[in-house]
This record gives structure tokens, sequence and C-alpha cells, in this order.
């Protein structure tokens, strides 16, 4: 029969299922990556085949494929696992209860009348905790159980063996809905009126131990307020008291006025103490005068040497000059400005450009020109003196008993001006500690007058704010259920049940995807790296097989057109390649089985035979041999017959369904046929027969289930890789390509068989034309 006029890919799978003999045993090894490929691995026209990346990356669209390739199963199990969860659910989840619910408003800023008051507020979410806390307490809930009402339930009496409160804090359920300021506190069970007192209750309990207890909080805040403000008022009374008796002792409170008393205080003392000055200068003036005058009196001699005796020395005079009260001036303020000069020396980084030391320094400059312009002029002044003292103590001796008892009456002033000054001094030392007191007081009474201001302002805010609403409202209490929460239970069983069905969804795709299948020819390049060297279109899905008349034979010769250009184009790639170099024995195998390999070795040998090529096709696949099934031909005499010796190379052959293509089945298999197969006698059948056809096409067993097909690509020119989309396993593709091209053999590259002619194939329009045609 013509290969062409039948489904060979359908028809490989079924004889692959069907077929007898032993089946592929050897183990399938795990998936590794494509390196160490040698240098002669090429593709069709000597192109390098590239290395293979890495596996792809999970993602959401895998998944989904995944999922449509096992959609089926996925169901199925979805089903089955949901079913099963529906009915555990329905005996676990606990039979349906009443359910008694109270709503409360907690507010999340405490409520104002008009006054802001200084109470610190947590954040809201700290609040909402803290009520909810205070709701599952033992106060709040230990005052509910003892309220005579629930006292009386059947429920409580049912807990009088166990921790009543425990109990209730795990049958009550206390939370604020999404967030919000409505708090929710519900309980089920299966006496609705019992459920509807105990919630009830604990409203009660929660307002009158917890939101109650903060309004009497406040209340004692303000009552505490009010004391501190009596206790700052008693003792700004007493403040004001001793404020007022020492403004008494120094005649006002008024700073002002006290600072004008203390500057006139002051002033009375300087002008004091310059007097004292003046009366010590004129003490000591009088005493030099008289110590001159008795000096000269004790010389002898005469008239002429008196008076010279009575010229004063040049000390003497300095001396009086020193003692005056001018000079002790002039010195004191030199010597304050000369301070002020090393004071703003130290702290000024360039002191000659400071406009305040200039300022100093001038007004220095000033003060000891002045002094030397006054010396200069009260030298002659005081000689003058000190000479008429002496001419006066020399001419006449009672002038000299009036000066004596004039010191005696000066050094007497002085004594009494002394005990005065140092009176004044007491009295400005009295004033000055009775102002400072006095100012400290007025300071303590002004910052407890502001406190006792800021506590009184306070008391009135609390006062007023007192009157705004509480935090916490209730908005509902909790009202007699009527009927059981059926739907929450269904909907947590349904929830159980969905979720089952979509784990076990996501268990079958996970599955699959982990299978890693080959959905499309983008993925053998991208993946795996191969070099593609065709795609066969896949088969016509179900819906259009069914249909029948003119619609079934278009469709169907649509397919068959499709199927005959990949082929050709193959072929012509194959025969360019041949052209190029050495190609005349070419290897069609698989990762595993049922892969569409044998139909590709079919579908290749009949499109070179079409070609007016003398071609060979050979059934190498003896474990589970096909190609006889395939052309309607007898299984032997074959292959394994002649391995064996009992025919010649040139027996095997039998006449294909045209005069250029050749047959080779497999023949009957036996253990000798099997070891042949790996020796060297195999390499001289192939020479044989390469003198007698152009091209050799080989379909040998799959790589990883035997190693049939490593020893028998040592004898070929190149090896085709068959793959299936939707079957076919990356992994799995991978280490049958790696396994051949280890070995050194010529990879010619990939054909993906089931490809969507959609995506692949571009000659749907002159199909569609000629069809029209």
């Amino acid at each position: 029969m013509s290969v062409h006029g039948a489904n060979p890919l359908q028809e490989s799978e079924r004889m692959t299922s069907t077929a007898s003999g032993p089946r592929y045993s050897a183990p399938v090894p795990s998936p590794v990556h494509l390196t160490g490929i040698p240098a002669a691995s090429t593709g069709l026209g000597g192109m390098a085949r590239p290395a293979a990346p890495a596996a792809s990356s999970f993602d959401i669209l895998s998944l989904l494929r995944a999922l449509r390739r096992r959609w089926a199963l996925a169901m199925l199990t979805g089903g089955i696992l949901a079913g099963v969860v529906f009915g555990l659910a329905w005996f676990i989840v606990p039979s349906a209860k009443y359910t008694a619910t109270a709503l409360l408003q907690v507010k999340q800023f405490l409520p104002v009348v008009i006054f802001p008051t200084h109470e610190r507020e947590p954040e809201f979410r700290i609040f909402q905790k803290t009520q909810i806390a205070f709701l599952r307490g033992p106060a709040v809930l230990g005052a509910a159980l003892r309220d005579p009402k629930v006292l009386e339930l059947a429920t409580y009496r049912e807990q009088a063996e166990n921790d009543q409160v425990e109990w209730l804090r795990e049958q009550l359920r206390v939370n604020f809905s999404d967030n919000s300021e409505v708090l929710e506190i519900a309980m089920s069970g299966d006496r609705p009126a019992d459920l509807q007192i105990i919630v009830n209750t604990v409203v009660e309990a929660y307002m009158r131990n917890v939101v109650e207890q903060e309004r009497r909080n406040r209340v004692d805040r303000m009552e505490k307020l009010r004391k501190i403000w009596e206790g700052l008022q008693a003792s700004l009374k007493m403040k004001r008291t001793s404020m007022k008796a020492a403004a008494g002792n120094v005649g006002s409170s008024d700073r002002d006025v006290l600072a004008l008393n203390n500057q006139y205080m002051a002033d009375n003392l300087n002008s004091a103490r310059q007097r004292r000055m003046s009366l010590t200068e004129e003490i000591r003036r009088v005493e030099m005068s008289i110590r001159m005058s008795e000096a000269v009196q004790e010389e002898a001699g005469d008239p002429k040497q008196v008076a010279n005796s009575a010229k004063p020395t040049p000390a003497s005079v300095i001396e009086v000059l020193e003692s005056a009260s001018a000079m002790s001036t002039f010195k004191a303020e030199e010597s304050a400005q000369n301070t002020r000069l090393i004071r703003i020396r130290s702290t000024t980084r360039n002191p000659m450009s400071d406009s305040s030391f200039i300022s100093v320094r001038r007004k220095l400059n000033q003060l000891q020109a002045e002094r030397k312009a006054y010396a200069d002029s009260e030298i002659p002044k005081i000689e003058a003196r000190m000479m008429r003292a002496g001419g006066v103590a020399g001419t006449d001796g009672v002038r000299l008993n009036q000066v004596k008892v004039q010191l005696k009456e000066l050094k007497k002033y002085l004594a009494e001006h002394e005990s005065a000054l140092l009176k004044m001094q007491e009295e400005s030392s009295k004033l000055t500690g009775a102002t400072i007191d006095l100012t400290q007081e007025q300071e303590e009474i002004a910052l407890a007058t502001a406190t006792a201001q800021k506590v009184g302002t306070e008391i009135e805010s609390i006062e007023v704010e007192l009157q705004a609403p509480d935090r916490v409202v209730v908005i509902a209490n909790a009202y007699l259920p009527r009927k059981k929460d059926e739907i929450k239970r269904l909907r947590l069983i349904g929830s159980a049940a969905g979720g089952a069905f979509i784990v076990a969804l996501f268990g079958v795709s996970f599955w699959e995807f982990r299978a890693r299948r080959i959905n499309s020819v983008e993925e053998v390049i991208n993946n795996l790296g191969l070099n593609i060297v065709g795609a066969l279109p896949a088969m016509p899905d179900r819906s259009r097989r069914k249909l029948s008349g003119p619609a079934a034979k278009l469709v169907e010769d649509r397919w068959q057109r499709l199927l005959v250009e990949s082929v050709d184009a193959m072929r012509t790639l194959l025969l360019h390649a041949a052209k190029v170099e050495s190609l005349q024995v070419v290897m069609v195998t698989s990762s595993t089985q049922g892969e569409g390999k044998t139909s590709l070795a079919g579908h290749l040998a009949t499109s070179l035979a079409r070609a007016g090529r003398n071609t060979l096709l050979v059934d190498c696949d003896i474990r589970r041999p096909t190609i006889h099934r395939l052309f309607d031909e007898p299984l032997d005499p074959g292959l394994c017959e002649l391995l064996r010796g009992e025919i010649t190379a040139t027996d095997a052959i039998r006449q294909g369904p045209t005069a250029e293509l050749s047959l080779v089945t497999a023949g009957r298999l036996d253990d000798l046929a099997q070891q042949i197969l790996g020796q060297d006698r195999v390499r001289e059948v192939f020479e044989e027969w390469k003198q007698q056809f152009e091209f050799i096409i080989i379909d040998t067993p799959p790589v990883l289930p035997v190693a049939d097909s490593l020893f028998l690509s040592q004898h070929v020119d190149g090896v085709l890789f068959a793959i299936l989309r939707e079957v076919s396993r990356v992994p799995q593709v991978q280490a049958a390509y790696e396994r051949l091209s280890r070995l050194g053999v010529r990879m010619l590259g990939a054909v993906v068989n089931g490809a969507q002619t959609d995506s692949f194939h571009g000659s749907h329009y002159y199909q569609t034309e000629t069809a029209a045609e």
C-alpha cells in the first residue's frame, strides 16, 4: 500500500501499542545538559549545532498549556478530590448554629465639644486591640457571668464543672469589621435566647466596666487637677503676702522704682566716698605742712637760709600730687580702661580693627593726656602752698598751732564721716538684698500664676468635654436569632471543596509541566537549541474527522498536501546536503517510543523515491518492527535473517510501492541477531547496500530505552531526530541527543511531528485556491 494513502503517524502509534516482540526494558536516564559536543556534530548544510540553553523557567503560560494537555485528567482528579473533600467537610464541619451579634461603634478620635484637652490618645489600631483585650478579659467576662440573668441559663449551667470565663472567651467572637469603627460581638450556639442574653450581658459589662470607667477616670483626673489648682492658689496667696511685706521694707514693689532707689543709694555712696578721699587728702596736706614747719623751726641759721630751706623738694611735691583725689580718679579710670582692653584682646581675633578696642584705646590716651595736663598745672600750685606753709612756720609760730588745731578738727570730721559712710553701706546692702528677694518672689509668683492658669484652663475644658458623647456607643444590641447560619456552613464546605478542586487542577498542571513536554517548534529551537529540518502537520482534530462528504474530503486533501509538501521540503534539504558532502545513509530515531520516527522514515524514503532517487528503507527496530505493517509486507525474511547468515543482502531486499523504493523488513528476532547487531557485520551489509542505492533510510529503536541506536549510529552518515509535539519531553530529548552527540555522530537536526499548520506552514492560501479549483 502507498505510505501517502494512509495516516502513517496514527498507524505507527497503533502498531507500536500492538506489535509483538520484546518490549524496551532499559531504564530511561535522567535528563542532562548538552555539554561537551564534538566538533563533528553539525546539521544539514554543515551548520554547527548550537549548544542547548538552560531549561525554560516556570510561568503561567506554560502551566496553562500543561493544563490544556491534561485537562481531562485534571477535571476528573479535581472533581473526585472536590467530592471527597466536600463529603469530609460535610461531616467534619459542625452543624449550623444560631448566632447572636451585637454592634458597637468605637470612634477613631475622642469626641470633642469645643475644647481640646491634654489627654494622650493612642494610635487607633492600638486602641482597637486594647478594647478587644478588655472585652475578652476576665474583668468583663467575669462580671457578665456573675449577672443573675446569665446564672439562670441552661447554657451556663452546662459549664458548671468547667472554667466558665475561659469557655466564654473561646465562644465569644470579637473583631472589628473590615478595619472599620464597628466592633462586632458575636456568639454561636443551639439556644438562641441564651445567646441573646449572654451577648447583651457582655456588652453591658463592657460598657459598665470599661467605657464608664474611662469617664470616671476623666472625672478623677479633673479632681486631681482641681486639688493641684487649689494648692497653687494657696501657695500664690502666701507668696503675694510675703511680696507685700518685702515691698513695704523697700518702699515699693515696682521694679523701676526699686531700680531708681538703688541707683540713688549708689550715687550717695559714691559721693560719700569721694568726700572721704578729699578729707583724707586735706589731712595729709596739713600734716605735711606741719612737718615742714617744725623741721624749719628746728634748723638754725639766718633768715635767708630759713627761706631757702622752706623750698619743697620734687619728691615731696610728687607725693602731695599723688595723694590728690583727682589723681586717684584718673588712675582708677585708666585701670578700668586697661582692663577693658585686655578683655577685648582675649575675645577678639583681630583687636586692632575692632571698633570697641579703638574706642577704648582712644579713651585711655585721652585720660593719660588729661592726667598729665592736670599734673603740670597742679605742681606749681603745690610748690607755692608748701613754700607759704614753710614761710609761715619760720616767721610765725602761732600759725603752726592753728594748723595743728585744724588737723585735729579734720580728723574728727573724718571719723564722723566714716561712721556715716559705714551706715550708708549697710543700708545699701539691705536695700540690694531686699530688692533681689523681691524680684525672685515676683518671678516665682509669675511662674506659679501661669501654671495655675494652665491647670484651671484644663479643668474648665474637661468640665465642658465631659458633656461630649462617649467614644464607644452601642449601635445595636443582640436580637433573638430566628434562623441557623446554614449559609455560612455551606459556604465553608463549598470553599473547602473549591479549594480542593483548584489544588487538583494546579497539581495535575504542575505535574504535567514538570514533564516538560514540547509544545511548539519554537520550544525545540529555544529550549533545546536543535536545528529544525522540518515539521509534519498535525492530523485534523476529531471534530473535523467526523465530517462527511465534500467537507471531509476537503479537510483530508488539505492535510495530505501539507504532509507531502513538508516531507518534500525535508527531502530538498537532504539532497542539497548530499551534494555538498557525503550523505547517503540516514538514521531516523527518537528519544522514546511513540514519537513518530517510523512514519517519518517511511515518508522521507517515499519522497526520495518520488524524486527519482533509488532509495532503500531498512527497519532496524528489530525489537518492535513496524515498517512491514506500513507497507503490507511480511515480517520475514528480513534483517535478522541476514545478520544470522540465513539469506544474502540482496535476498533481504523487497520491492516497495514504487520502482525507486525498496524495503528491508526487520525479520524474526532472536538473541543471536540481537548480538550481531552490535558487531561489524552491520557495517559490511551497509557497505554492500551503498553500492546499490543512492540513499538508505534506517528506522532504529529509540535512543533511551535500548542501546541498538547507539550501535547503528556508528555506521551512518547522519541522524534525523523525531520529536512529537505535546508528547516528547525536553529532558528526554536532551539526554538522547547528548548520547548520540558524544559518540561523534553527525546530527542533521530534528523533525517535529504534529506541528500546528497555522504557526509553521505557510501554504494555506495556495492550498485553498487549489482546492477551489
